[in-house]
């Protein structure tokens, strides 16, 4: 059962694409996902210093944190950037495993070379929604 003790958040920056998307069975595709903060490219004038959130654009991306709701473009995103939040896991990882973030914001184990951007709470396979605590741990 994933479970959240956020210790810091933002609101004020808004989405820089359309985060709202569900799949078949109507449940959001990007909630939990690891978000990046990047110039707006296509929220111009919006957003604390022209700053929008986005996906990672590539694996080896840091993240600013975990979405929280799921924003269209424009839209306040909702993002965890401290504590223990939910997250989307890619792949199957064990507890206390050091976690980096794949192009879709989803969690899987840290490899070489990568960002180290959360550490497991729970154990999760592909597609489960757990448990992280994020962390500042720099390239591994």
């Amino acid at each position: 059962m994933a479970y959240e003790i956020p210790n810091f958040s933002v609101g004020v920056v808004p989405s820089d694409v359309d985060l709202s998307g569900v799949n078949a069975s109507n449940v959001p595709i990007y909630q939990y996902a690891g978000v990046c903060v990047y110039t707006a490219v296509s929220v111009q004038g919006t957003g604390v210093g022209g700053a929008a959130i986005n996906l990672p654009s590539a694996t080896s991306s840091p993240i600013i944190g975990v979405l929280q709701n799921n924003p269209q473009q424009g839209e306040a995103a909702q993002v965890v950037v401290q504590g223990i939040t939910k997250a989307q896991a890619a792949a199957s990882f064990n507890i206390g495993q050091l976690l980096m973030v794949n192009s879709a914001g989803a969690f899987l184990p840290a490899t070489s070379g990568n960002y180290a951007v959360a550490q497991a709470l729970e154990s999760a396979a592909s597609g489960d929604i757990t448990t992280v605590l994020l962390i500042r741990n720099g390239k591994q």
